[in-house]
């Protein structure tokens, strides 16, 4: 199940609940190996590692009349808006964390104006809501952690590091300042 928080009138009590949008299919993988490299008890010596991975992928297979109506919704509203930073949308076949945004070419030399990419391919001056597509996902490629675990007597040090790449972030910054 897919499931969302709806926001609603705070004057209920409640400022949100949650609803099952659709359906979600998840696909991927963890792995953890833990190694004891040294075990003493006798000396009270103990040193170990650990490290794990993960890899996870998601894809909406079904939506809810009432998300499809949504999408059209925030893309009317981004549309009236003239809103820069991105949407969130939920379309069957995508992923939950996909970046969607109105693709640019940056400034036209010859008058200044910013050039957009239409969904078709079309380049112009116009922003439109209805022209963002799939720029990029968030969702990383991988990610886990690794550390070591070290004891000696009534002295114990314990380090444990996270780690992720790939996935991309919108640069709302870059958007908002140019």
């Amino acid at each position: 199940n897919l499931l969302a928080d709806v926001t609603i009138a705070t004057s209920t009590g409640f400022s949100s609940y949650k609803e099952n949008i659709g359906e979600t299919e998840n696909r991927g993988f963890e792995a953890t190996v833990k190694a004891m490299f040294i075990k003493r008890p006798q000396d009270q010596i103990y040193w170990s590692v650990n490290v794990s991975a993960a890899h996870n992928r998601n894809k909406i297979t079904k939506i809810s009349n009432f998300m499809k109506k949504r999408n059209e919704e925030v893309i009317k509203k981004a549309e009236e808006e003239n809103q820069s930073a991105p949407v969130i949308l939920y379309e069957e076949g995508r992923s939950l964390t996909d970046i969607y945004a109105v693709r640019s070419l940056g400034i036209d030399p010859a008058n200044g104006q910013e050039l957009f990419i239409t969904r078709n391919g079309v380049i112009t001056h116009e922003w439109s809501g209805a022209d963002q597509v799939i720029v990029g996902n968030t969702e990383p490629k991988g990610q886990g952690s690794f550390g070591l675990n070290a004891s000696y007597k009534n002295f114990s040090l314990f380090a444990s590091f996270m780690y992720e790449f790939g996935g991309q972030e919108y640069n709302s910054t870059l958007v908002s300042k140019v």
